[in-house]
């Protein structure tokens, strides 16, 4: 069981809604995830190999936080992701003890919420690299302003999480004969519990939402007011590249959050159901997450048009 379901079992005790049956079955589950987890692994490390042998992207300034992003992500997908497929499965093959599950909590809620934040900081930092540029041209303020932020927020999460679920002081209840991981007792705690779902959870899709829809819009009337082409197809990549990383982001948390707050104030019936199957999508961002950072590098999308097009000179050469 997953930090998104503890937060829906939370909610639905302390609110007193009523259930549906879940949207989707742990069977249905177990294939999607198991069908779109190995091209995402060998995505990303495609990704994560042609960033690093590409010096112009693996030292472009607006590339430090989604390189950060893509490794948390790869350590979700390739650690996080086997282990819950496995435990949708009807004969699960790793066993669950008192150690592994506090391990594989710990993993999936710091990096699934460490992603939350860092793309929430990414937002803002586009608006300091696009109209803010000059606070990175002196030593101080570019280390201040561009490589403190990502490590200060992974500092707190992971530390954050460290004490919550390995040394706060309340009781998990573990049945290895189940072979099943329950979820953290800290969530019923309700101070932790307002402040995850609060500061981890809303509060990083409200920012990633704002923020894009604020540079869209400061772009396309900077774009009108100066007229200034060269320096909108110079920060061009960078804009696509974040759009559609919230996007992807966006698609499946927004109506998660929706589902959340209406939980909250209201008694509608089996809304717990619709968004324990948001919760349940959420794992797709990270599995899309490095095709996405493939796709918005123009100079991987030229290279594979060129392995694309010889391919298909060859194939017309057999044939003649």
């Amino acid at each position: 069981m997953n930090f998104n379901l503890s937060k829906i079992l939370f909610l639905t005790k302390t609110t007193g809604v009523r259930s549906l049956p879940p949207i989707l079955s742990n069977q249905s589950k177990y294939f999607i995830l198991l069908i779109l987890v190995i091209p995402s692994i060998l995505a990303y490390l495609t990704a994560i190999g042609f960033i690093f042998l590409t010096k112009t992207y693996r030292t472009m300034p607006n590339n430090y936080s989604i390189i950060i992003i893509l490794f948390i992500s790869f350590i979700t997908t390739s650690i996080d992701l086997p282990i819950r497929i496995d435990s949708y499965s009807n004969h699960p093959i790793l066993k669950r003890t008192k150690e592994s599950c506090l391990f594989w909590w710990y993993i999936a809620t710091s990096c699934y919420l460490a992603m939350s934040l860092l793309v929430a900081w990414s937002s803002l930092e586009r608006h300091l690299l696009i109209f803010h540029s000059n606070i990175f041209n002196k030593k101080f303020k570019k280390i201040f302003f561009y490589y403190i932020p990502p490590i200060l927020i992974i500092l707190y999460i992971f530390t954050f999480y460290f004490f919550t679920i390995i040394i706060y002081p309340c009781e998990n209840i573990f049945n290895e004969q189940t072979n099943v991981c329950p979820f953290p007792c800290y969530f019923f705690d309700i101070t932790l519990g307002m402040w995850e779902l609060g500061g981890h959870s809303l509060f990083p899709t409200i920012c990633i939402l704002l923020l894009n829809c604020a540079l869209v819009f400061r772009v396309y009337r900077s774009k009108r007011r100066l007229k200034q082409s060269t320096n909108w197809r110079k920060y061009r990549t960078m804009i696509f590249q974040l759009i559609l990383i919230a996007i992807i982001y966006l698609w499946v948390n927004i109506p998660y959050s929706i589902c959340v707050l209406l939980l909250y104030f209201t008694s509608i019936y089996g809304i717990d159901s619709i968004m324990y199957f948001f919760a349940t999508c959420i794992y797709l961002t990270p599995l899309l997450f490095p095709f996405v950072c493939l796709y918005s590098l123009p100079e991987f999308r030229s290279k594979m048009k060129k392995i694309l097009k010889c391919q298909s000179n060859i194939r017309i050469a057999n044939q003649a």
